[in-house]
């Protein structure tokens, strides 16, 4: 009724003020398209932009009627190529991609180079994405921040061009800009000797990502980075909830939503937790968007890791199978390193890893060039290990513990794996000492490697005669296996809510335990940082995870419950002593 009455110049004028104007409606776009056509285009790629975040099908159907109206066809094909990007297509998006000609003078040059990065990492080759950038390096880049990021994840420990630096003075930063510069300044402390502080920056940059709403193409999601660095550091309750809090905010928008449901189910599979991780394996798989080639080797690898933690060889061999292919279509990558270190391991157990030996090696090589970082080469070299203790190749496996033992004085997961490869070249060699194995074999454990920590106790239980002594090392090694059934599985991104904390021996987690005793201690923030070798805010971070675990209001409440669970633990452990006489799953390795 009201475009029936109302002079169209008016409706126009009305709905370009209040941004209600419907310039997908047929009739009023040929009107529009018939008077100022430049002004009708500028305004339909104004609501393409606003819907690709939420409505990437709209904002598609925006772009096309925006070339109609005599838009530029660079400027609007580019935004086709992030709607696809957006939905997950990534070949679409690299076709789009190819099809245009953007020069250097082009408005829309730096949406060009980062998209073509993001796709080219997305397609497992994070050397072309590292290439993308170099070929259009551009000192004032804002995005320069996601060329360090691809000559990190390629192997390259800098580039030439100068970290990026915060904001003039005098201009209000946006919070896409905090991020991103919290995220340089964190992955470069990664890099270091010392990059237990990396952890706070990449944590706030993963925050301020999420809030930012950005959904732009980048080659790896500052929540994977943050995650990644958790892991790494032995701290898998950050890395869990770094991850939900960032699918539940739609961290990186609808594409990334995949990625972090795989790195979920990563987490997920070095707690403890085989159902939760299936269950986030699944909703990545089923879901519409279209898994890309680095995302698929991520899923075959939780695949093998889950059938290696369950002991079923066939179904091992048919998981490690579907993975080889997989690695035929992806290249080093420093953030999919802990796959590829799962691929190593279970190839090495079945005796058929030449294809993934040679990418193994390349790894190494390039972890070297880069100086060998200790936070991201410990899982790397701890897989040597165990490929060199199921392949009886003892060189190897010192070769490899070498590297540990030099990086364990900056990382925690280094200095328990270089403990645990010590453990081995004893047992091979004979010697089995049950005090060091059980300590190694828990330490192993502490940072997410309890089912590594099982086969080194059940190795070394076939090879005493001391009865007592292996139902210790068999019991020892039946409690590390069989952690899931005292763990709760949590719905993939459901929070956990707060239990009796009287029978909440389940409910933290070992690191958090840890943590509990120096609480109990009466130790503050930088003290317990201090014993555990993380930082103030770190402590901080893990100690308001264990307040909302058991419910407390106050410190004084949180100390009064963890006595209580603490005291209760106790009371149950004088009831009897476990039966340690029935054998683990598996004897050994």
């Amino acid at each position: 009724a009201v475009r029936a009455t109302m002079p169209v110049e008016r409706l126009v004028r009305a709905g370009f003020e209040t941004g209600h104007l419907d310039l997908t409606d047929d009739l009023l776009f040929s009107h529009l398209a018939a008077g100022d056509g430049s002004r009708v285009a500028a305004a339909l790629l104004k609501q393409g932009d606003a819907a690709i975040a939420s409505d990437p099908q709209r904002a598609a159907t925006l772009y096309a009627r925006a070339e109609e109206a005599g838009a530029d066809p660079t400027t609007v094909g580019i935004r086709k190529a992030e709607t696809a990007w957006a939905i997950g297509d990534i070949d679409r998006a690299g076709s789009l991609l190819d099809a245009l000609d953007v020069d250097e003078s082009s408005p829309v040059r730096e949406k060009a180079v980062d998209l073509a990065a993001a796709v080219w990492a997305a397609r497992g080759s994070m050397e072309m994405s590292r290439a993308v950038y170099i070929s259009a390096s551009q000192p004032d880049r804002p995005a320069e921040v996601h060329a360090l990021i691809a000559n990190v994840a390629a192997g390259y420990r800098e580039r030439d061009e100068p970290a990026p630096s915060p904001p003039p003075a005098g201009t209000i930063p946006s919070t896409l800009q905090v991020s991103t510069h919290l995220l340089s300044r964190g992955l470069r402390e990664t890099l270091s000797g010392t990059p237990a502080s990396s952890i706070d920056d990449l944590v706030r940059a993963t925050e301020t990502y999420t809030a930012s709403r950005c959904i732009a193409p980048i080659p790896e999601l500052p929540a994977v980075i943050a995650a990644l660095t958790a892991i790494n550091l032995g701290e898998l309750d950050i890395a869990e909830s770094l991850l939900r809090d960032a699918i539940a905010g739609g961290h990186g928008g609808r594409w990334a939503r995949n990625r972090l449901l795989l790195w979920s189910g990563w987490v997920a599979v070095r707690q403890g937790l085989p159902d939760a991780a299936r269950g986030f394996l699944h909703s990545a798989r089923s879901s519409t968007q279209t898994l890309s080639p680095r995302d698929h080797h991520l899923a075959d690898a939780i695949d093998v890791a889950l059938a290696r933690r369950n002991g079923d060889v066939q179904a091992l061999r048919a998981a490690l199978d579907r993975a080889r292919k997989s690695v035929l279509h992806t290249e080093f990558d420093l953030f999919s390193l802990l796959p590829l270190a799962e691929l190593v391991i279970a190839a090495a157990q079945l005796g058929s890893g030449l294809l993934v030996h040679r990418r193994f090696e390349d790894a190494l090589a390039r972890m070297r060039g880069m100086g060998s970082p200790p936070l991201w080469s410990a899982q790397l070299y701890w897989a040597g290990v165990l490929q060199g203790v199921h392949e009886d190749r003892p060189a190897e496996l010192k070769r490899h513990l070498e590297a540990l033992l030099t990086a364990a004085p900056h990382s925690r997961l280094a200095a328990h794996t270089a403990q645990a490869g010590q453990s081995w070249v004893a047992l091979l060699a004979g010697d089995v000492d049950v005090d060091a194995v059980e300590r190694s074999a828990r330490g192993l454990a502490s940072v997410g490697l309890g089912w590594d920590g099982a086969d080194l106790a059940g190795y070394a239980a076939a090879r005493i005669d001391d009865r007592k002594a292996i139902s210790r090392l068999l019991g020892c090694a039946r409690e590390l296996q069989q952690r899931e059934h005292f763990l709760e599985t949590p719905d993939p991104g459901q929070r956990a809510e707060p239990q009796d904390p009287a029978r909440s021996a389940p409910l933290l987690s070992a690191r958090e335990r840890e943590v509990a005793v120096l609480v109990l201690a009466g130790k503050t923030y930088v003290e317990i940082g201090a014993a555990m070798f993380i930082s103030p805010r770190t402590a901080e971070h893990h100690i308001a995870r264990i307040r909302r675990r058991v419910g407390a209001a106050s410190r004084s409440d949180l100390i009064a419950k963890l006595r209580l669970m603490f005291e209760g633990e106790d009371d149950e452990g004088n009831e009897g002593e476990p039966d340690s006489s029935a054998p683990p799953r598996r004897e050994s390795a």
